[in-house]
């Protein structure tokens, strides 16, 4: 009597996180904000300050906050970035880009 009850229970427990998995829904998120900062001026300092107040709020399970940042200094390359709640998320580093 032994082997059914843990032949169950060991189904369940390969089962119950794809089972859970379908209920919950896709794992991508509803909206898509993509912000696409060309800093590479005499407005840098702002970009920053407007990625400081993304990181603020960041990223939702509904909605994802996508950012392409293009610095001052011609030594930082452009960047992409997935904006979490207090961090940012690096996605893909960039060549210097002509966003001007």
């Amino acid at each position: 009597m032994k082997k059914p009850r843990t032949f169950l229970l060991l189904l369940c427990l390969v089962f119950l996180p794809f089972i859970a998995g379908c209920w919950l829904g896709p794992p991508y998120a509803d909206w898509t904000f993509l912000v696409y900062l060309a800093a590479d001026n005499n407005l840098d300092p702002c970009a920053v300050a407007d990625l400081e107040e993304m990181m603020a709020v960041g990223s939702t399970s509904r909605l994802k906050i996508v950012v392409q940042y293009d610095p001052l200094s011609p030594e930082v390359p452009t960047r992409r970035y997935r904006v979490a709640r207090g961090r940012l998320v690096e996605l893909a580093r960039l060549a210097e880009t002509n966003t001007g």
